[in-house]
């Protein structure tokens, strides 16, 4: 997005220089990058040394050389981005040092002068020499993949229930850890399980479902949902398990559903179906079958065996992710959104 920062000059001496700092939602790419601006990734530093602005003068950002505000591919949907900007006036006679910011290769940034003038004023201060652009990111889709698979294990077995959720993108969908918190809102990543009839859920991380009502955990219900903490950004995996013990002979199935963001081009791959096939119980010490035999109606899931997930933590193949425990949500305090 194009925007064009001004300037004036409202004490009682003149500037000799003017430096306009930038700091962008995202690093420029080449082509919108001025051979007079230095870069270090999303900071931008732009010398005007023989800029001199009289009281009262005025400048601003030529149409024909806008500033160019990136939204990055992978942003949240409905979310905002800003962009900030400050101007500080440069010493007389000192060459700007810009460390290892390096300069861009297309035209000259152009800051031009204005016909109208501003009068003196007393009570300026520092802070008006900075200002923020907010940009208001459209709906911006997330292909959410839901994980299930098959739970092996005698009857009476206390096991981990692993369920996964990965996103494809292109957008990062959020957690419940953002600038303005509501426990309960459908554009954060979660996981709903429907669990199996033929297992009890002893404990979780996750929220329990009352009916329709969305509660602190309770174990024995047959539906939570599994909120995650962090973001989960384009390409990551996060897998949690839920602690069951199984309660039947025979096989049955359940549903783990991934939701949240902005919208999913791909709704059909959101659920995925978990089944628990109970196993023969291993056989007694002294009656044959040694332990490679003992171990076999462990569950196994994936390559990994389900009991290797902790009660109360999420296993994140990319990036670390988190899943919201229910204890903390009676101390958390709501956090301001201003900025």
């Amino acid at each position: 997005m194009p925007f064009r920062p001004a300037v004036g000059n409202v004490g009682d001496a003149a500037t000799s220089g003017v430096l306009l700092h930038l700091t962008l939602p995202a690093a420029p790419p080449a082509r919108d990058r001025y051979r007079n601006c230095y870069y270090s990734g999303k900071e931008v530093f732009c010398p005007f040394p023989r800029l001199a602005l009289a009281p009262g003068e005025r400048a601003r950002i030529s149409a024909a050389t806008p500033l160019i505000a990136t939204v990055p591919v992978d942003t949240i949907g409905l979310s905002t981005l800003d962009a900030g900007y400050a101007f500080e006036p440069m010493p007389a006679g000192v060459p700007y040092d810009p460390g290892d910011a390096r300069p861009g290769t297309g035209p000259l940034l152009r800051l031009e002068r204005l016909a109208t003038t501003l009068a003196d004023s007393p009570d300026a201060d520092f802070l008006d020499s900075a200002g923020t652009v907010w940009l208001h990111v459209a709906a911006n889709p997330a292909d959410l993949v839901a994980g299930g698979g098959t739970l092996r294990a005698p009857n009476g077995a206390t096991v981990s229930l692993v369920v996964r959720m990965t996103n494809r993108g292109p957008a990062t969908v959020a957690g419940w850890s953002g600038p303005d918190p509501r426990w309960d809102d459908p554009a954060w990543a979660s996981l709903t399980v429907d669990v199996p009839p033929g297992v009890e859920v002893l404990s979780s991380v996750c929220f329990s479902y009352a009916g329709d009502v969305l509660d602190f955990f309770r174990p024995g219900l047959d539906r939570y949902r599994c909120l995650l903490e962090e973001n989960l950004g384009p390409g990551s995996t996060v897998q949690l398990g839920l602690r069951v013990r199984l309660i039947s002979d025979r096989p049955s199935t359940g549903r783990v559903t991934a939701a949240g963001g902005s919208g999913d081009p791909r709704p059909g791959n959101n659920t995925a179906t978990v089944v628990v096939r109970p196993t023969a119980p291993a056989p007694a010490p002294g009656q044959g079958g040694g332990a490679a035999e003992a171990g076999a109606g462990l569950p196994i899931t994936g390559a990994a065996p389900a009991d290797a997930f902790r009660l109360g933590a999420a296993l994140v193949v990319t990036g670390m992710l988190l899943v919201v425990p229910a204890a903390w949500r009676r101390t958390r305090v709501r956090r301001s959104t201003s900025r």
